[in-house]
């Protein structure tokens, strides 16, 4: 079975609502973008070009952190319209930003920034925003504010270790949620386990004092840790901060919220990575049914849902209720990111490994062949993803190889 890129425990504060933003001049700021979405696919797919040339510059060494970026840039492509919409909004929340903290520094340099950030260009923003922060130097504030900001920029740049380098700035300036949560889920992406749990712990003070242990906010500290927890192995530990957290999230946002169905999925995972398959199916079930009533079964993540799920009946043999399952996860993956993204090949892996447990192998074949095709097009030969899937064709075609 190949994790799914976009799946179960990517601990992300998009995740939740925030009930009291603390950053923002104005929540909804009115996007002036004159980037076209052309154009916008254009320069995603030039970095994804350019993050492979570098993975393949280096075959034979791990890449975690540049896999999971380029993931996350192909997921953005997938879902070009609504990634191009979040774009225009961060433009137009950065350009409040520049208004706001670039009043002294000289009107030009603001509007020259703003122009860039409207044609796609956000150097000159970065630039203006260096500067800011060095004549700041002695107004801490402010000067977290300006980190704040580059944080955001690399972030939306996919560029990681930069990102956690602002936001941790940021936040030992002024130790606050915000900042903090940033900091420790950019140490996530990264792999910094040991910061990434530090940060957390302070993340959670925070939250407590700023807005109690009741809230949201404090909701998300609690997913993020659970989530660390599982990704450093201490199930045990991840388990009861998992169930406070979904606690959390039933009485803040109640139980018909599309996040309460992530924390349920969330928790369901935990339990199906110890085997514990008799509590994570109904959680699973759960989670389905609300992703369907909230996000609809055209979304990409309802087939997320319906895969994991057909997955757990995979586990305890119950292949004839995982099939449709899996073939609904297909069609859904089909027309959400389409036929030559790697999410959708993970789908067709996915399925092709029901066909080897039911010994359909002329079929499974068939589903591994397009599989590797699509990764070693949209990931490289050499991607881990890509390998995964040929080593499992090739031990198809071992251990029965088709008849002449």
């Amino acid at each position: 079975m190949l994790v799914i890129l976009t799946a179960l425990f990517k601990p992300v504060t998009a995740y939740f609502k925030k009930t009291k933003p603390t950053l923002e001049v104005n929540p909804k700021p009115i996007p002036i973008v004159k980037m076209t979405l052309d154009e916008y696919e254009a320069r995603t797919q030039a970095k994804i070009d350019a993050a492979l040339a570098e993975r393949a510059a280096a075959p034979n060494e791990p890449h975690p952190v540049k896999d999971a970026q380029i993931a996350e840039l192909q997921s953005r492509l997938a879902n070009s319209e609504q990634s191009f919409e979040k774009q225009k909004q961060f433009t137009a929340s950065l350009e409040a930003r520049l208004d706001r903290e670039g009043n002294t520094s000289g009107g030009d340099d603001v509007e020259k920034a703003k122009q860039a950030l409207e044609a796609g260009d956000t150097e000159a923003a970065t630039r203006l925003f260096e500067n800011i922060k060095a004549r700041t130097a002695l107004d801490v504030e402010a000067s977290a504010r300006a980190s704040f900001a580059l944080g955001e920029i690399a972030e939306q740049e996919v560029r990681w270790h930069q990102a956690f380098a602002h936001f941790s700035e940021a936040a030992r300036l002024h130790q606050c949620f915000d900042y903090l949560i940033r900091a420790q889920e950019m140490a996530h992406n990264l792999a910094n386990y040991l910061k990434a749990e530090r940060l957390v712990q302070l993340s959670l003070d925070a939250a407590k004092k700023e807005y109690g242990k009741t809230s949201s906010q404090y909701g998300i500290g609690l997913n993020n840790l659970a989530s660390l927890l599982q990704a450093m192995g201490r199930y045990d530990e991840a388990e009861p901060i998992y169930r406070q957290a979904l606690e959390n999230t039933r009485q803040t946002l109640g139980e018909t919220h599309p996040n309460y169905g992530t924390g349920l999925n969330n928790l369901a995972g935990l339990l199906l990575a110890q085997k514990r398959y008799k509590k994570a199916e109904p959680l699973f079930k759960q989670a389905l049914e609300i992703t369907r009533q909230t996000l609809g079964e055209t979304h990409p993540i309802y087939g997320t849902r319906l895969n994991n799920l057909a997955e757990l009946l995979q586990a305890i043999g119950r292949f004839g209720e995982a099939e449709p399952l899996y073939r609904q996860a297909l069609d859904n993956a089909y027309h959400a990111l389409g036929e030559d993204h790697p999410g959708f090949a993970t789908y067709l892996n996915n399925f092709a490994s029901l066909l080897v447990a039911t010994k359909r192998y002329d079929e499974a074949e068939l589903f591994y062949r397009q599989a590797v095709k699509i990764m070693d097009k949209s990931l490289g030969p050499e991607h881990p993803n890509t390998n995964v899937v040929k080593q499992n064709l090739e031990k198809l075609l071992t251990e029965h190889p088709p008849e002449n």
